[in-house]
């Protein structure tokens, strides 16, 4: 009868075995390619241009002056060396002036403006990890694209560079940026749903409201 009890208690699963499977630390990419695989969802593809395309268009609006046309910031981000000859090749200054005209990128004249914001938190992981229960925080990390501050309060902005549709999109992408407004709400100590956050679709020039 010992032995029976004995076997019994140690034969009891233990009641925070998933606490002991969580990361101590995370990242917005991490999370979306957990959340693709337990979907069963194909990998995000589909852009339709190179990399390298995308990765200049990426870095022009890195270093952009918004209150300037696409040719003025061409001319300076050449002459700084913030592009360099390859990139600035690839950019092609009439849809520059397009992206520029896209109505969140032409709203950031005059607002404060945190390009490559950095962060690092302690959150949830039932809050930010799909199918977990568990409420042990862990760290995560990130960077956002770019962050606008005015009366309004926060704006996010991710851009991608995708031939991809708004709702495939917000499919997509829905993980990385409900991070990043929880990561900013933390931070800023405010509540995350007063947190604004868009893709601005580079290739397709286009925004999407998520």
């Amino acid at each position: 009868e010992l032995i029976a009890r004995l076997k019994e208690a140690y034969r009891r699963p233990y009641p925070f075995q998933e606490s002991t499977l969580l990361p101590v630390k995370s990242s917005a990419t991490a999370l979306m390619a957990k959340e693709e695989k337990e979907e069963a969802r194909p990998a995000i593809g589909g852009h339709g241009g190179t990399v390298d395309e995308g990765l200049a268009y990426h870095a022009f609006l890195q270093h952009a002056d918004f209150a300037r046309s696409a040719a003025e910031n061409l001319a300076r981000l050449g002459e700084e060396g913030l592009l360099d000859e390859a990139a600035l090749a690839l950019l092609d200054p009439e849809k520059l002036e397009r992206i520029l005209a896209l109505p969140s990128i032409a709203s950031l004249k005059g607002k404060r403006l945190m390009r490559e914001q950095t962060f690092l938190v302690s959150l949830p992981a039932s809050e930010v990890m799909p199918g977990v229960s568990a409420a042990d925080e862990i760290i995560l990390q990130g960077a956002i694209d770019l962050l606008a501050v005015d009366e309004d309060g926060y704006l996010i902005l991710d851009y991608k560079y995708s031939s991809h549709d708004a709702a495939r999109l917000r499919a997509d992408y829905a993980p990385q940026l409900r991070l990043y407004r929880k990561a900013v709400a933390r931070a800023a100590g405010i509540d995350e749903r007063t947190i604004r956050a868009r893709i601005v679709n580079i290739m397709g020039l286009f925004e999407v409201e998520m």
